[in-house]
């Protein structure tokens, strides 16, 4: 029986388009060509966290949770990706062969401008070809 935990988060500015700054004039943005301010940036920061169980040879239990905002740039205030949203996500794999898994996953997504929403993936991965030796 093996109980791994892991986390991650980052933070991320989307460049606009670029625009003169406000009281610059001509000939300081001619001598001073990296003088511009940015318009309509946007930010987006995420944070995750999964546990993962795995309480029988080849299964595998795990849950995780995911935040996410985006500003509301002057784009569109609307976009549904630009708001708070989380997920919860429990999810059950099976691994047949070290070649191959099948995973069943169930999604929980609440966000401020779509409300909630579920979806259910059945997710089949399997190798082909050569590979370095590990560890089944």
């Amino acid at each position: 029986m093996e109980i791994t935990h892991r986390q991650s988060g980052f933070f991320r500015l989307f460049p606009g388009r670029r625009r003169r700054c406000g009281s610059a004039s001509t000939r300081e943005l001619i001598r001073r060509p990296r003088l511009r301010c940015l318009a309509n940036a946007s930010t987006t920061t995420v944070f995750y966290s999964q546990v993962l169980w795995g309480f029988k040879p080849r299964w595998v239990a795990g849950f995780r949770g995911e935040w996410a905002t985006g500003n509301t740039a002057a784009n569109d205030a609307n976009d549904a990706f630009r708001g708070e949203r989380i997920r919860l996500s429990p999810v059950l794999t099976f691994y047949p062969s070290e070649f191959s898994k099948i995973r069943l996953q169930y999604n929980y997504d609440h966000g401020q401008h779509f409300g909630e929403d579920h979806s259910v993936w059945l997710q089949m991965e399997f190798l082909l070809g050569a590979h370095g030796a590990h560890k089944f």
